[in-house]
């Protein structure tokens, strides 16, 4: 689905604004691990999001349920405020322009 993928492309994008990206060798699981023990969420987890994303590229569903794609929208809403209030209103709005400038 496009929206699964748009929601999973901008997460992928939030982690690596604060320097979380999938290392070399890393498991998509492994890597969701390590983002929930640096950036816990409530309701909703990395864990989570690489559950639905595993799910879809090996489970016998290839397409995403709308289930899915709430997982994916609520931990994306999530995360943009936690690092919104973490790193404050500057670090929010540089992020923002030059994500326009892509």
């Amino acid at each position: 689905s496009g929206a699964l993928a748009c929601h999973y492309r901008a997460i992928l994008r939030l982690l690596g604004f604060v320097g979380l990206s999938p290392q070399s060798g890393e498991t998509l699981g492994r890597f969701a691990a390590r983002v929930d023990e640096v950036m816990p969420m409530r309701r909703v987890s990395a864990g989570d999001v690489a559950r639905v994303m595993m799910n879809l590229s090996y489970g016998p569903n290839p397409e995403p349920t709308a289930h899915d794609v709430q997982t994916l929208a609520l931990y994306r809403s999530r995360l943009d405020r936690a690092i919104r209030i973490d790193r404050g209103w500057w670090f929010y709005t540089l992020r923002e322009r030059l994500r326009w400038k892509r």
